[in-house]
């Protein structure tokens, strides 16, 4: 259990450097976008006589890629929605105990995920800031997102029974 700890901390320092360095690499890339911004100014300038054109020009380029990044969102929402052809809504009756059917290990997985849903119930901002560093972490590290496979490969197998009594 120690070792695995140890392998965790691991994996979560390197994910934390990579975020560090995905944030600067977006920090450069805003800058650059601003440079580009800027020459595109300066060239719309050189095109026209009068002097609220390129700020015109800049504020319709800068609209239309805002409708294009809101038309994506939109999208992408659109497939996340309950009932939708990607995803399914499972009834509350299937999360909060697990069926006969149901493989071993699932019950404990229901009850993390309802605890899960209570916390964030009571503090949504909270449960937004870990879900995203969570989302980095996973995001990031793919030895993190191995030991997590691994933890749920270990939580759902089938486990042999006990041995019966006086063997």
């Amino acid at each position: 259990m120690l070792n695995m700890m140890h392998k965790v901390e691991a994996a979560v320092a390197r994910a934390g450097a990579a975020a560090m360095l995905y944030t600067l690499a977006g920090i450069i890339l805003l800058a650059s976008a601003g440079f580009a911004l800027t020459a595109f100014y300066i060239w719309v300038d050189t095109l026209t006589w009068h002097p609220a054109s390129p700020g015109l020009w800049t504020a319709l380029l800068l609209l239309i890629l805002a409708l294009i990044v809101m038309l994506a969102g939109k999208l992408v929402l659109r497939g996340l929605q309950p009932g939708s052809s990607g995803h399914r809504h499972q009834s509350s009756s299937a999360t909060g105990s697990a069926g006969a059917g149901a493989p071993p290990g699932a019950s404990e997985v229901a009850a993390m995920s309802g605890l899960a849903s209570e916390l964030i119930r009571r503090n949504p901002a909270g449960g937004i800031a870990a879900a995203g560093l969570a989302g980095v972490a996973i995001g990031a590290s793919p030895e993190i997102r191995r030991m997590l496979a691994d933890m749920a490969r270990a939580a759902l197998s089938p486990k042999p029974p006990p041995p019966p009594p006086g063997y």
